[in-house]
């Protein structure tokens, strides 16, 4: 499962280890008894006055963090629930000290940390935590904005690109998984990805698999492919291709299998290996 999105300010004057009383953006959401994180320390909302709107009384340290300084403008703040709320929008400690976000995820995925940071799981795959702007399914292709915001992959984009680890709603965070050997969806409006003759290979050949943004959407959206090396004669549209994603050397020739679950997509999918995947355009081929 993902997580509730978590609302956040910042602290624009800096604090020492006794100070109560924070200066920040807004105290929008704010509410006595709820619980804010800030750079490793969770504090305890106790007085939101009406006026003015940047001012916050807390309590320091809340369960064993360590109270101390805190520099302005170094991070966001995040606005949690009650403590001892389970509603997946609170904050946990793990015996590393470290302030993480409360939730269970799904399978072996780690656990929930701060929107833009990055974990492992037991396998070596790393993934990046990410704000979902739209629905978005198991296993979809999806573009990594710079503040973290993700969504499903259109026709055209730049920058970033990872596979959604776990199904989200616009009003949810998640894991984005950007390194390793995971299942990304196929789809290309204009292309049958479960004919497995014409589906994806691990050819090391000039048939090689180049994945690529689709030429028109499927429903939900996946990533679509080539066999064509960019920059040849039979590479006669532009495309946006994506560099750092192959074949999993486990997968068969053509090996694609059929997804219906509604609860990850429904379409094609098959492994594929990741090393921080990025989108790039490329010009039609011109003689």
């Amino acid at each position: 499962m993902s997580i509730k999105f978590l609302d956040t300010t910042t602290l624009t004057v800096a604090i020492d280890d006794h100070t109560r009383v924070l200066t920040v953006a807004s105290n929008a959401n704010m509410v006595a008894g709820r619980m804010i994180m800030y750079d490793n320390e969770i504090m305890l909302i106790t007085v939101v006055p009406v006026t003015p709107t940047t001012r916050v009384e807390v309590q320091r340290g809340i369960g064993g963090t360590l109270q101390r300084s805190h520099a302005a403008h170094s991070g966001l703040v995040y606005i949690g629930n009650a403590a001892g709320n389970d509603l997946g929008s609170g904050f946990m400690t793990l015996a590393t000290g470290e302030v993480i976000l409360s939730g269970t995820p799904g399978g072996s995925l780690p656990f929930y940390r701060r929107l833009g940071e990055r974990a492992r799981d037991g396998a070596g795959n790393e993934y990046v935590m990410c704000d979902f702007t739209a629905q978005t399914y198991s296993r979809q292709p999806v573009t990594i904005n710079s503040d973290f915001t993700a969504a499903p992959v259109g026709v055209t984009g730049r920058g970033n690109i990872g596979i959604a680890a776990e199904e989200a709603t616009s009003n949810q965070w998640g894991w984005v998984q950007i390194y390793g050997r995971c299942f990304v969806q196929l789809g290309m409006g204009d292309t049958s990805p479960s004919d497995a003759a014409n589906g994806p290979t691990t050819l090391s050949t000039s048939a090689a698999t180049i994945f690529m943004l689709g030429t028109s959407l499927s429903s939900p959206n996946g990533i679509g492919w080539t066999s064509v090396a960019p920059g040849t004669s039979g590479f006669n549209t532009a495309a946006w291709i994506v560099d750092g994603m192959v074949v999993s050397d486990g997968a068969s020739v053509g090996a694609v299998s059929a997804v219906t679950s509604a609860a990850s997509h429904t379409g094609a999918q098959i492994s594929v290996f990741l090393n921080y995947p990025k989108l790039r355009f490329v010009a039609a081929y011109v003689s």
